[in-house]
């Protein structure tokens, strides 16, 4: 390097050095470090089922493989009655039922492969 390139080197290694602190304390700015977030899994079943008078209440701990579950009412001689609804996802569904209910069957409509099959 010559003179004047060794010169130039050196004034935009001191600029790099004074603008690269100020580039990064404003990308952070807007960073919230005062929340503080936990990952929870669940170690329980990834279903769980309750039946409270006409109602029936499924929580989804674990999302199913299948992106469209549907849950029919299993009758007294073990077929499958009315569809109930749809599960979308985890979450908690609450779904009216008939009195002559045995218990539900969560089914993949597209592929017809049952998924869950819960007595009451």
């Amino acid at each position: 390097m010559i003179a004047g390139q060794r010169r130039a080197h050196k004034y935009i290694w001191i600029g790099i050095l004074a603008v690269l602190p100020l580039l990064m304390l404003l990308a952070v700015k807007d960073l919230d470090f005062s929340t503080i977030r936990v990952s929870r899994t669940s170690t329980g079943l990834p279903v769980s089922v309750s039946l409270t008078g006409q109602s029936i209440s499924i929580q989804v701990n674990t999302p199913f493989k299948s992106t469209s579950s549907l849950v029919y009412e299993m009758q007294p001689n073990g077929s499958r009655g009315v569809v109930l609804g749809q599960l979308e996802g985890r979450g908690t569904y609450n779904f009216p039922v008939s009195e002559v209910a045995k218990g539900i069957y969560v089914v993949d409509p597209i592929k017809d492969v049952e998924l869950l099959k819960m007595e009451f």
